[in-house]
């Protein structure tokens, strides 16, 4: 099993677009393909609706490609595994306050949660 994984992906300093991030991993990794992609660590910077919309685009652009064999669209999503990390906390929002992935899920489909 052949598993990439890429963290701390999110947007400081120089690195303004997954572009600006992935320039580098990007030519390194070149034509190889991967059974399952592990994206670990701060997905976003500030847990911004904005943030995970831009980390959206460059899964379906540049992950999902990159998922080897002969899947269907669903079963490269279920391949690509993020793991967010503390910069994907809404730190606005009171301790303990309760997030409801059922809620999520009825409210945006289950494939999107």
């Amino acid at each position: 099993m052949k598993i990439l994984h890429l963290s701390d992906l999110h947007l400081t300093g120089e690195n303004q677009t997954f572009d600006d991030v992935w320039g580098g991993p990007r030519a390194a990794i070149g034509s190889q393909r991967f059974d399952v992609i592990v994206v670990s660590g701060d997905l976003s910077q500030r847990a911004a609706e904005a943030e995970y919309r831009a980390l959206e685009g460059f899964i379906e652009a540049e992950l999902l490609p990159m998922i080897g064999g002969t899947h269907t669209d669903a079963e490269r999503r279920r391949r690509v595994v993020l793991v967010p990390g503390n910069h994907d906390v809404d730190w606005s929002r009171p301790i303990g306050a309760v997030f409801s992935v059922t809620q999520r899920a009825e409210r945006d489909g289950p494939e999107r949660v």
